[in-house]
């Protein structure tokens, strides 16, 4: 077989990853019971079988986030392998096994996220922008599907429906909560849902409005039937991450007048639930701060994960330049006050603590310097989406552009109170994209 049809049998096969990666983006794990991962998508283990297949092809296009992300990882493992020498060589009180067992989840869950993005970032060379909405859209059916029977459950109190619901989701998500009295999907649980819609489904949505590849009546009635769902989570953090989007969605234009119309909605809503006394789990926060004001253990573990870190800087210099991926198993206690390591082992894998953030475990995991370069990445991420939404003003890019505005602002402030894991494949998926379609806006301009 001749180089030209080695070449189009990689760009298949490449094409059909990268469009099967977006359609499974809605399921968070791999459906097998036993496997020790709450947090496992598909979308992120087809990424990594795609990765030999666009390598084969050449070298990956230059851009700075490409960069500052590779300058993460570099400095994540230097500050990996310095930590794993250290701990197995001067503190006795390390289970090596247990310290390897971290380093390779963490590894293994950073790989699995990278994957996404650098599949994303070469898909876009080869798929136009409405077939890449349209894959994003498809994908999204599922979780929709199934959080709107949740739904239906709720208001109808149909028991048959409520052991529908049940059954899918022990099936779909073994590890995950599956009590149908809280809407989550085909998420892990009711907040992993609510980032879920404000973190992809939202902006996808509201591109596919803006560009018209749907009849707009439709889109409405879908776009209004999932904003319902989420109230049913009864998730602060969840109703956070669809209030962001809204915000942000406003403010630069994508779909401003339906994004302001929608968030008047779902506050006028919310207000009614609450009222009305659906907002059952959600008062029992309240009401527990009232009393005894002290917030819930998922609050207490989410606040000190992010700024547990940064209190212990003063006390323990070191912490500055991370304990390496995976070390928090093993310096959990270095990284956090005493208040809440407890709680945080509670809520966490038993011998693999971890923290419940993304930036807090990057500030405790490779430190300062770490956080300043996935920073960066982001940022350049950002500005790509800037970017290609204003070069190519009215075109599909544009359009992808300003979700991806949406959905990474939401994404990188989210994941400071919350969600924890590299796994999670939004922020990577929306950072692929902006970055991709930016490298292409940069050539055509250089022509």
């Amino acid at each position: 077989m001749d180089n030209w049809k080695l070449s189009q049998v990689r760009c298949r096969i490449f094409m059909a990853a990268g469009a099967t990666l977006l359609l499974l983006l809605s399921f968070e794990t791999v459906p097998l019971a036993g496997l020790p991962a709450q947090t496992l998508p598909p979308s992120a283990m087809i990424g990594v079988v795609a990765l030999p297949v666009l390598f084969l092809g050449g070298r990956l296009p230059k851009s700075r986030a490409l960069l500052a992300l590779s300058l993460f990882v570099y400095w994540a493992l230097l500050v990996s392998l310095v930590w794993f020498m250290l701990d197995m060589n001067m503190n006795s009180f390390v289970d090596w096994r247990l310290r390897l067992l971290g380093f390779t989840r963490q590894l293994s869950a950073l790989f699995l996220g990278i994957s996404v993005f650098v599949v994303v970032r070469s898909l876009v060379l080869y798929v136009a922008p409405a077939q890449i909405i349209w894959l994003m859209l498809t994908g999204i059916i599922p979780a929709a599907l199934v959080a709107l029977l949740n739904t239906w459950y709720l208001v109808s109190g149909l028991d048959p429906v409520a052991e529908m619901v049940y059954f899918i989701r022990k099936v779909v998500v073994p590890l995950g909560y599956h009590d149908p009295i809280r809407v989550s999907g085909l998420s892990s649980e009711p907040a992993h849902y609510g980032l879920f819609l404000g973190g992809y489904a939202l902006p996808v949505m509201f591109a596919a409005w803006d560009m018209r590849i749907v009849r707009r009546t439709w889109l409405l009635g879908a776009i209004a039937a999932i904003l319902l769902t989420v109230l049913f989570t009864n998730s602060a953090t969840g109703l956070m991450a669809v209030f962001l989007c809204l915000l942000t969605s406003a403010l630069i234009g994508l779909g401003r007048r339906l994004s302001l119309a929608l968030g008047a909605g779902v506050l006028a809503a919310l207000v009614y639930f609450v009222s009305s006394g659906n907002a059952w789990y959600l008062e029992a926060q309240l009401e527990k701060i009232l009393r005894s004001g002290n917030p819930s253990m998922s609050a207490t573990t989410r606040l000190f994960s992010t700024i547990g870190p940064l209190t212990k800087f003063p006390e323990k210099p070191w912490l500055l330049v991370g304990v390496g991926l995976g070390g928090t198993s093993v310096h959990l206690d270095d990284l956090v006050p005493e208040v809440v390591v407890q709680d945080i082992r509670e809520v966490s894998y038993e011998d693999q603590p971890g923290l419940k953030t993304l930036w807090g475990k990057i500030v405790a995991e490779t430190g300062v310097f770490g956080a300043i370069l996935f920073g960066a990445f982001g940022l350049e991420a950002l500005k790509g989406a800037l970017f290609i939404s204003r070069i190519a003003h009215g075109t599909g890019s544009s359009h992808i552009g300003k979700s991806a505005v949406s959905a990474l602002t939401t994404l990188l402030l989210i994941h400071a109170i919350g969600f924890g894991a590299y796994t999670f494949p939004y922020l990577w998926l929306w950072a692929g994209l902006a970055d991709g379609f930016g490298v292409i806006g940069r050539r055509q301009i250089r022509c």
